[in-house]
C-alpha cells in the first residue's frame, strides 16, 4: 500500500484551492461555481444574495445545508 504524505498533500490542496480563489474561470480538473453549490442543496435564493464572485470560485468545501443551514457558527464546520 501507498503511503501518503498528509503534509505534502495538504500543500498541494492549498495551491489548488488558491489557484481557484485566483482564477476561478481556470480549467480545472473538479466542478465548481454556482451549478455545484445548487447540486449540493444550497437554495438558488439564498445565492442570488451573494455577490458573483463569491460562488464562482465555490468548490463545495464545507456542508451543505442538510442541517437547515446551521453552521453552528463555524465556517466550513
Amino acid at each position: 500500500m501507498t503511503q501518503v504524505d498528509i503534509d505534502e498533500l495538504r500543500d498541494k490542496v492549498k495551491v489548488m484551492y488558491r489557484a481557484v480563489a485566483e482564477a476561478p474561470h481556470g480549467a480545472f480538473h473538479f466542478e465548481m461555481g454556482r451549478v455545484l453549490a445548487q447540486r449540493l442543496g444550497y437554495p438558488a435564493g439564498e445565492l442570488d444574495a451573494l455577490p458573483l464572485e463569491a460562488i464562482e470560485s465555490f468548490v463545495g468545501r464545507g456542508l451543505p445545508p442538510q442541517d437547515g443551514g446551521n453552521r453552528g457558527g463555524r465556517a466550513g464546520s
